[in-house]
């Protein structure tokens, strides 16, 4: 009986067949809150196959501040909003497909954007890209990119989670909250979760990796080492 891969093999297995078929590509990942994305991208660099598979992370311009431990650069690139639009508030045609979610401390709408140089500049140096992004804008970079770099493959592939997996990743990860105030942010997740099952039923995912086995639960020899 064949061994099931676990979604760290199953993701790290499409990059090396790429690779080896000499091919470009965007491997676009996506999944609710708390799913594991940004512990795959820690895992692809510990084990050093961002450079062996000239991987570049794509990296989302926002106009909020920094958080604890944020570093831009490498999280976001921390930009103010004047020096993305123009005179009137419109922004410029470098940013692409700009989007608000929230507000900051002063009321003001937070923004998120990537640049034209960030999406492209790696892909002309010959580089395949890691695109963490938000499933709902996946069908707009499929033919954003298609439209200017139609020789380079993209793979879409989306990460489930359920409710009680995602209780449990908000419990060790806020671990002075009340149980109130967990239950209060895993409501609030509730509509991204049914936003997943919707686009996962229309079939806009190349692929669809259970999401349970997590980062802590990896048995590779050589990240163990790396781990240490």
């Amino acid at each position: 009986m064949a061994k099931k891969l676990n979604r760290y093999e199953n993701f790290v297995k499409r990059v090396k067949h790429c690779h080896h078929n000499e091919e470009q590509a965007i491997f676009f990942i996506s999944a609710p809150s708390a799913a594991g994305k940004d512990g795959l991208w820690k895992f692809l660099s510990k084990m050093g196959y961002d450079k062996k598979y000239q991987l570049h992370k794509v990296i989302s311009t926002t106009t909020r501040y920094p958080r604890i431990n944020e570093i831009c650069g490498y999280d976001y690139f921390f930009t103010p909003k004047c020096a993305l639009t123009d005179k009137k508030g419109k922004f410029l045609s470098f940013c692409v497909n700009p989007v608000s979610f929230g507000k900051d401390i002063s009321g003001e709408h937070v923004w998120y954007c990537y640049t034209e140089k960030e999406l492209e500049e790696p892909l002309k140096e010959g580089k395949s890209l890691f695109f963490n992004v938000i499933g709902s804008a996946v069908p707009f970079y499929k033919d954003y990119f298609s439209e200017r770099f139609p020789n380079v493959k993209l793979i879409s592939t989306c990460w489930t989670i359920t409710a009680d997996a995602q209780k449990e990743k908000f419990y060790r990860r806020e671990p002075n909250k009340t149980a109130e105030e967990l239950q209060a942010i895993l409501d609030s997740r509730a509509p991204e979760r049914k936003m997943y099952d919707k686009l996962i039923a229309k079939g806009i995912f190349d692929f669809v990796d259970d999401a349970s086995i997590r980062l802590v639960d990896w048995k590779h020899k050589q990240y163990k080492k790396h781990n240490k």
